[in-house]
């Protein structure tokens, strides 16, 4: 795939697909580094932690990012810390889904034991404890 295939893709679904083995996942964050404009990414499918690290790693490339999805997919600490280190490189996302995962409070602390998920201003997050808007 090229940038020019994937640069104007605005919404990626992959709700139901079957989890991806690492090295899918590893592919799969190399093919989001090329889709610029997207905004919405729904990824509810058990990537668990280690497809979680590896997709998380393209985060910095989507600043256009609004929605991202990632109910149902086993992200334990490792992968929640992941996501963290992320997020701060989203300014415009809006809608953040997260329940049914397995991290701990250990994962929500983030990278060094510093606040993690998440500080951005007026993002939504579902978790299993329901709807909460962090301002």
């Amino acid at each position: 795939m090229s940038r020019a295939q994937l640069g104007g893709v605005t919404r990626l679904d992959y709700d139901g697909i079957p989890p991806p083995t690492p090295e899918q996942a590893a592919g799969l964050a190399s093919c989001l580094r090329l889709c610029a404009r997207l905004e919405m990414l729904d990824l509810r499918n058990s990537i668990g932690d280690e497809g979680a690290q590896a997709l998380f790693g393209a985060l910095p490339s989507l600043p256009g990012l609004r929605e991202l999805y990632l109910s149902r997919n086993s992200i334990g600490d490792e992968g929640a810390r992941a996501l963290a280190g992320a997020l701060p490189s989203l300014p415009g996302l809006q809608d953040l889904r997260l329940p049914s995962n397995s991290f701990g409070d250990e994962g929500r602390a983030g990278p060094g034991g510093g606040a993690a998920l998440p500080a951005q201003p007026a993002v939504r997050i579902r978790t299993r404890g329901g709807l909460r808007s962090l301002r």
